[in-house]
């Protein structure tokens, strides 16, 4: 037996077989997990505006990405407004997602989201803050 190690998505078919297999364990406890809920914003040219992704785990849907090409004009709620009107139809209990220090933590309280664990000097000085929204 030997370790690979893939930083660069080389092995894409192992990786979506290790994803199947703990999918699969995952099932028999009833924690079923869709991946790859992908919503995206573009103008009326279709031009890239940003963007959310996430998945389903359990009850819950978690956020791992969002971007807005542009800062401060909603671009970025409205993709958070439309993730929890997904999450709502889709009977979730709640949003999770983890923000850096010098991302937007204030953003996402705006919007609802409590702050329920912090990793101080996650990367470097800034802390990583794991935060929710009970729907």
């Amino acid at each position: 037996m030997r370790i690979i190690e893939d930083h660069n998505g080389k092995f894409e078919l192992l990786s979506q077989l290790m994803a199947e297999e703990i999918d699969a364990y995952n099932a028999k406890s009833g924690l079923a997990r869709v991946r790859d809920l992908c919503f995206y914003l573009v103008d009326e040219n279709d031009k890239f505006m940003g963007g959310l992704k996430g998945y389903f785990e359990g009850d819950w849907m978690y956020i791992s990405d969002l971007l807005a090409t542009r800062r401060n004009q909603g671009d970025g709620g409205k993709l958070m407004e439309h993730a929890e009107a997904y999450a709502r139809k889709n009977q979730r209990k709640g949003i999770l997602l983890y923000t850096m220090a010098f991302q937007a933590r204030p953003f996402y309280e705006k919007l609802g989201f409590e702050m329920f664990a912090e990793i101080p000097q996650f990367a470097g000085e800034y802390s990583a803050y794991f935060m929710k929204k009970v729907l």
